[in-house]
């Protein structure tokens, strides 16, 4: 494992030593090839982003790396300042101002410039050979941008890692669908708050919590992502991490029951979750496999026939449901399609499930497994409003075409909290019942359908 930037700088005597914080211990730690740090305001991105910057250039001599910010004149009153802070003069052979660039005196060069305003620097890449590149604060900048620097990293080093160190404040343009939403290998997004620099004034936070907005607020003092969108988030980002680390206790009385949302596609994962009254867990996910051994996976998690075990039962869990069943078990089937118990608000009662987990994510009434595709799932997810008034949640096709896969996890969660807070219908396949309220303690006839 090579050398952090700060175990780099530590090594050489210069005036100032870069001592990270927890958070930029973490972005420098990560093995991932496309770093996005930040999130928020005052998390020290910059100086993290100059510092990877610097120790690559000295670890691997003769490197070549781009550093820029959408515009050159904002890279020059921010980006550069910051360089030219932590890079020691006796470590730079020369700073060709006119070029944009500043070469180290073990060969290393690095090149900066504006991607939205500089001619120059974009007709130079063109013909540039990198290792490393940077863009600070990139949320300013297009996607078409970050590939086409990423399509220059080629220059032969022995031993290279080719690199890229981005930085953000929260968007709901494609940094956040790359970084946030898309679980997109070889990326990596480290949030870090102004509460985790150590270097701010002690009053920094309150200060700009009082001034700021409370929407800009949340987005640049809490990191949340769904704050500033243009786009209709089910979730709220903050919400999110607050229910993982919620630890709430399982009273002496609870519920308990089995959720499972079964694979369709080769990629997608079948998930099966075990509620505990307010308690959410992962019991099994799997790739996708035949409908009986699912079916025997839930039999086995359920331990006896009494377990309510509810399954999405239109599709591939239609041969689960059938089995169960067959079999005597507990079965209470989740249908997508029905017409939901608020029919004047959602359009079906997927979207009614949608959001009456919303509405205990965002009271704090239930906890969630810390688990980083399900958060990831959770942010991407959308609505919309249909042509009726009516609230839908956005399908998976929809969801592929943004690049998004199935969200498996999420729907599991979903489908084992269906029937909590404000009931939807879950009806036997082919019937039209009315739906009930489950403060009662029997189920009657109609409304839930339970095959025992």
């Amino acid at each position: 494992m090579g050398f952090l930037p700060f175990e780099i700088l530590g090594r050489i005597t210069v005036d100032r030593t870069y001592k990270p914080t927890r958070k930029q211990l973490k972005a420098h730690r990560s093995k991932a090839s496309y770093i996005l740090f930040g999130g928020s305001v005052g998390g020290a991105k910059t100086t993290w982003l100059v510092n990877e910057a610097i120790a690559h250039c000295l670890k691997y001599p003769g490197a070549r790396g781009f550093l820029a910010r959408h515009q050159l004149t904002s890279f020059r009153k921010t980006t550069l300042i910051t360089l030219l802070d932590w890079l020691p003069l006796e470590w730079i052979s020369q700073h060709h101002k006119s070029e944009n660039y500043i070469e180290l005196k073990n060969g290393s060069r690095i090149y900066y410039g504006g991607l939205g305003d500089d001619i120059r620097a974009i007709e130079k890449l063109k013909s540039l050979e990198l290792s490393f590149y940077g863009i600070d604060q990139v949320e300013e900048t297009t996607e078409n941008f970050f590939f086409m620097l990423n399509s220059r990293l080629r220059l032969k080093i022995p031993g290279v890692k080719y690199k890229a160190w981005l930085t953000a404040n929260p968007t709901s343009n494609w940094v956040r669908a790359r970084w946030i939403e898309a679980m997109i290998e070889g990326h990596e997004f480290v949030q870090a708050l102004p509460g985790d620099n150590p270097h701010l004034p002690s009053s920094y936070i309150e200060d700009q919590r009082k001034f700021l907005p409370e929407d800009l607020a949340k987005a640049w003092l809490d990191g949340d992502w769904s704050i500033i969108s243009d786009e209709k988030n089910v979730f709220s980002y903050t919400d999110i991490l607050a229910t993982m680390k919620a630890s709430l206790k399982i009273p002496k009385r609870f519920k308990e029951c089995l959720g499972c949302d079964p694979a369709r596609y080769g990629k997608d994962e079948t998930v099966i979750v075990r509620k505990k009254g307010s308690i959410i867990a992962f019991e099994d996910i799997y790739g996708k496999v035949d409908t009986m051994e699912t079916a025997g996976r839930l039999i086995r998690a359920a331990g006896n026939k009494k377990m309510p075990i509810k399954v999405d039962s239109i599709g591939v869990g239609a041969g689960i449901a059938d089995r169960l069943k067959e079999l005597g078990y507990n079965l209470i089937e989740v249908i997508a399609s029905a017409r939901p118990f608020k029919n004047k608000l959602y359009k079906n009662k997927r979207a009614e499930d949608y959001f009456n987990l919303a509405d205990m994510v965002e009271k704090g009434e239930i906890s969630l497994p810390k688990d980083d595709k399900l958060k990831m799932q959770m942010v991407g997810i959308r609505y919309r409003i249909f042509s009726d008034g009516l609230l839908i949640i956005e399908s998976k096709d929809e969801m592929r075409k943004r690049g998004l896969g199935s969200p498996d996890r999420l729907d599991a969660v979903v489908i084992a909290c269906s029937g909590e807070g404000t009931i939807g219908k879950q009806i036997r396949r082919g019937v039209r019942l009315t739906a009930i309220s489950m403060d009662d303690e029997e189920l009657p006839s109609r409304g839930w359908q339970r095959f025992a």
